[in-house]
């Protein structure tokens, strides 16, 4: 009997944990948005540099600080490569950042993009954004910029709300795909 009950114990807390998952897996058009530009071209467009994302979160007394989520831009860059953009190395880029004494904190100037696609041989240069929950550990909102090198055009434009978990990483591709294939 104490087999049968714990048999169902089990089955009772994997199907909710299944349901758990199923529920937050999938982004609603509320929480997930993705804007192409027309001046967008996949076969132009293929070679990207991926910005370490920076986010905000808070300490316990509720104040903001300064994030950087290099596993997250990580995990952005290997979903793009997947689709099929060539992505050049983080440290590369970190490296060309540093010889020309620019951050990474999302102020670059047209001029700053133009030198950085010269020298590493790219056409975008992606940024992202993170805000954490002040509450608990999950990000409130994600916001993925994908910058043209030559004119510092907005090509894409991505924001993901109410996230829970990093499956959104997916989502956000699958949603990205969608809008430009």
């Amino acid at each position: 009997m104490k087999k049968i009950i714990a048999i169902f114990t089990m089955l009772f807390l994997l199907t909710g944990c299944y349901t758990i998952y199923k529920k937050n897996s999938a982004f609603n058009s509320k929480e997930l948005s993705v804007i192409v530009s027309p001046n967008f071209n996949f076969n132009k467009h293929k070679k990207l540099a991926v910005i370490p994302f920076k986010g905000k979160a808070y300490d316990a007394q509720q104040a903001p600080y300064v994030i950087v989520e290099e596993q997250i831009s990580d995990m952005f860059a290997t979903q793009l490569m997947g689709i099929g953009f060539s992505i050049v190395e983080r440290t590369q880029l970190q490296r060309i950042l540093s010889e020309l004494q620019l951050s990474t904190s999302g102020l670059l100037s047209k001029s700053d993009l133009n030198k950085i696609g010269k020298l590493m041989d790219v056409d975008i240069l992606v940024m992202g954004n993170l805000d954490k929950n002040k509450f608990n550990l999950s990000y409130q909102t994600a916001t993925i910029k994908f910058i043209d090198i030559e004119t510092g055009e907005i090509l894409i434009n991505m924001v993901c709300t109410n996230i829970f978990g990093r499956q959104y990483i997916t989502a956000m591709t699958d949603a990205l795909i969608a809008k430009i294939k």
